[in-house]
């Protein structure tokens, strides 16, 4: 069962929000995170808004992961709560695979 982050901000220049998103990738992989995926909302009511999705394998990898990420200086460093205020956040588990 894999469990994701997903986060809504809104506002920034893509190319901080890349750059941004890079060091935030970086502490996120150290951290055990399977996947780190940054998308911007192209339509609809979100239209503009970045989103990013990070990925863990089970719910003790997600836990794992937020005590080493909380702990790690990069994290700070990679914030854009400063300039890009948040306007959503789910974690989403997955019930079964489908196929």
């Amino acid at each position: 069962m894999t469990v994701s982050v997903v986060t809504y901000r809104k506002g920034g220049a893509p190319d901080a929000i890349a750059a941004a998103a890079r060091k935030g990738k970086a502490v996120w992989d150290r951290s055990g995170a399977q996947n780190f995926m940054l998308s911007f909302v192209a339509a609809g009511p979100d239209a503009g808004q970045s989103v990013v999705l990070i990925t863990f394998a089970n719910w003790e990898a997600f836990g794992k992961a937020m005590e080493v990420a909380s702990a790690d200086p990069g994290l700070a460093a990679s914030s854009w709560r400063r300039w890009m205020p948040l306007s959503g956040i789910s974690v989403l588990f997955s019930a079964a695979t489908l196929g």
